[in-house]
C-alpha cells in the first residue's frame, strides 16, 4: 500500500509539474499574441503624434485589437481629409 501511495505522489507531482510548464508556456504564447499587434498600435500613435498624417496601419483581424486598428486608422485618414 504505501509503495501505491507513494507512485500516486509522485505522479500527481510530475503531472502538476507538467501542466504548470504547460500554462506558463501557453501564457508566453498568448501575452506575444497581444503584445505585437500593440507594439504596431503604438509606433502609429506615436507617428501621428508627431504629426505624421500619412501613418497608415495594416488591416487584419476581426478582433478587439484589430478594431481599434481600423478605427483609428479611418479617425487619422479622416484629419487627413479635413487639413487639405
Amino acid at each position: 500500500m504505501r509503495l501505491f501511495q507513494g507512485f500516486v505522489i509522485k505522479a500527481t507531482a510530475t503531472l502538476s509539474i507538467l501542466l504548470l510548464g504547460a500554462t506558463l508556456a501557453l501564457g508566453v504564447l498568448v501575452s506575444a499574441q497581444v503584445r505585437r499587434p500593440l507594439t504596431e498600435l503604438m509606433a502609429f500613435v506615436q507617428r501621428v503624434k508627431a504629426g505624421d498624417l500619412t501613418a497608415r496601419l495594416a488591416r487584419g483581424g476581426r478582433d478587439e485589437i484589430a478594431r481599434l486598428a481600423g478605427a483609428m486608422d479611418e479617425m487619422v485618414q479622416g484629419l487627413q481629409e479635413r487639413d487639405r
